[in-house]
């Protein structure tokens, strides 16, 4: 069982301000993110593979030998008794099987059944019960398993709400140390009466205020007048600016000035703190109540929920927008805004906000319709992906935004930073992208055929050469094996990173190479290896290839960025 996580307190600015008194304070600005754990109960299938442990005995069953990892995961939830908010399900789980070699979270998509809805999720503290397997096929080495696994589960989804507030810290005033033994008034220092007489007078020790004596130290006292020091000087050059601001109304003042003369007369240390409060306070407040009709010092966030694991972002532009041939230069480009939440491979929850211009969208649109490229073979394939790089790759600055931000953010390296990247790909629900129209019955392939027959499928029809460039992806969220790869190819490019679009016409299947220090399967180019990775399923990481597509005889290059 994983642990609850915790409230989490985030600085995201401070600012130092000084008063015209010498008073210093901080203002600083602070997120609380309080996390929110939605509990799902339903049915869930995905694909595993399994590794097999060291052999403890004839008597244990294959599953309590081998070390799991679930992948292409779906899991279906009643919108009525499948979904609690805080509250968790109870679940008695499968005594045979070890929950123990399950991953901390799995990724998949959570379908809601009696609704259009689903969601890329991350399901933590994942529990099953009445576990089938289905489809075993054991490898010729007698160490690897593979094929279907399906149970009902439970877990949880996690995401946070976001409080944002201003908080304002008093620093402490410098002290200077005299001698400990007698005070300005003559009272004998003694740490303890000291505490009982600020008590006395309402004084706590805090961030707020702190004691005007503070283990044998005062504040230091250079001149019992106000025209010496650093303070009288402010004082005389605000009354002087603000005489001279004021000159034309100057009669106006006079009463002013005589109550001023009538204090000098006054101990100098009672006109000092009163000439002070007059000259900083009456003009100050008389100037805000002319420009401002009130004030506000500080200021609370309303904190707002956050739709959790959303990946579908906004519904994206009518085809009529982004057709139109004739438009008015003069017109300020729309934007398509897309939000996302996604996790990486060890659950670490990413969000960001991006964009795509709507004139980008148009142009990639009738960019991919006009280009000149004919033929179905192998180098027909690499020059249209060529084109449809060459035009977008300058097209995404909205995105580059969002991953220059979490990057910096983040701290990430090079291998954290890709992970982020693929997996916020990865999570964004497949969908196949056809030139014709999305019937099965058009199709002799029976991927598309029954992928097209399943239910829950999704399909971005009437696309020419049936792939989406990359600022349509971004923009529609649809795509499948060779817009995704293509997609990440020039985001990989963009950021220096050694990158190639691998393409098999056996599998008709498209992958992600990528040069980084890795392990898994690669594929090798001058030498140097380029690892495989898998972008239309979420959980899979770099170098581990579904077994139905690992022959990397059948693999070949179209674009490399070497």
């Amino acid at each position: 069982m994983s642990s609850t996580p915790e409230v989490r307190y985030s600085r995201l600015s401070e600012s130092e301000i000084e008063t015209e008194m010498g008073r210093r304070f901080r203002r600083v600005v602070i997120e609380k993110s309080i996390p929110r754990l939605t509990y799902l109960y339903g049915r869930l299938r995905g694909k595993f593979w399994a590794e097999m442990d060291e052999y403890t005995g004839a008597s244990d069953l294959f599953v309590k030998r081998y070390q799991f990892h679930i992948y292409e995961v779906t899991f279906w939830v009643n919108k009525d008794d499948g979904i609690s908010k805080g509250i968790p399900f109870g679940f008695e789980p499968d005594a045979n099987f070890p929950m123990h070699k399950l991953p901390p979270t799995i990724p998949c998509h959570l379908v809601i059944e009696g609704s259009t809805q689903y969601f890329g999720v991350v399901l933590h503290d994942p529990q099953f019960a009445d576990v089938t397997f289905n489809h075993k096929l054991q490898q010729e080495e007698g160490r690897e398993l593979f094929g279907t696994i399906e149970t009902y589960a439970t877990g949880y989804i996690l995401d946070e709400l976001k409080e944002v507030y201003e908080e304002i810290e008093y620093l402490p005033e410098e002290m200077s140390h005299v001698t400990p033994s007698v005070m300005p008034q003559g009272i004998a220092v003694d740490n303890e009466r000291y505490a009982q007489a600020a008590a006395s007078q309402g004084l706590v020790a805090g961030n707020s205020h702190k004691w005007w004596v503070m283990n044998g130290a005062v504040r230091s006292v250079h001149s019992n007048s106000i025209y010496n020091g650093f303070e009288g000087v402010i004082s005389w050059v605000i009354l002087a600016l603000f005489m001279l601001a004021l000159l034309p109304r100057l009669i106006l003042f006079l009463p002013f000035i005589g109550v001023i003369l009538v204090f000098r007369m006054m101990p100098v240390i009672i006109w000092k703190w009163l000439m002070i409060a007059m000259i900083v306070l009456v003009p100050l407040f008389f100037i805000i109540s002319l420009l401002f009709p009130g004030y506000r010092v500080r200021s609370v966030v309303k904190p707002q929920a956050i739709n959790y694991d959303s990946v579908t972002g906004v519904i994206p532009p009518s085809p009529r927008l982004a057709e139109t041939d004739q438009a008015s230069e003069s017109q300020r480009d729309s934007l398509i805004r897309h939000y996302r939440k996604w996790y990486d491979y060890k659950g670490k929850l990413y969000e960001g906000s991006y964009y795509i211009k709507v004139s980008d969208y148009s142009s990639a649109h009738k960019w991919k319709n006009s280009i000149a490229v004919t033929g179905s073979g192998e180098g027909a394939y690499d020059y249209m992906l060529y084109l449809l790089k060459r035009h977008d790759q300058n097209r995404l600055s909205g995105l580059y935004e969002m991953f220059d931000s979490i990057k910096m953010a983040n701290k990430l390296d090079s291998v954290q930073f890709a992970d982020v990247i693929v997996s916020f790909v990865q999570q964004i629900p497949y969908c196949l992208v056809l030139e014709k129209a999305c019937s099965p019955s058009l199709y002799s392939d029976a991927f598309i055929r029954d992928y097209l027959s399943s239910e829950n499928a999704r399909c971005d029809e009437y696309e020419r050469f049936g792939i989406n460039s990359p600022v349509e992806f971004m923009a529609t969220s649809k795509g499948d094996c060779d817009t995704r790869t293509l997609f990440l190819y020039v985001i990989f490019r963009h950021y220096n990173y050694k990158v190639a679009v691998l393409s098999s016409e056996f599998y008709s299947h498209s992958l992600l190479g990528i040069h980084l220090p890795l392990t898994g399967q690669a594929y090798y180019y001058k030498n140097e290896p380029y690892y495989c990775w898998e972008t239309t399923s979420a959980g899979i990481p770099a170098g581990a290839i579904p077994k139905e597509v690992d022959k990397l005889d059948y693999w070949r290059l179209s674009l490399t960025s070497d």
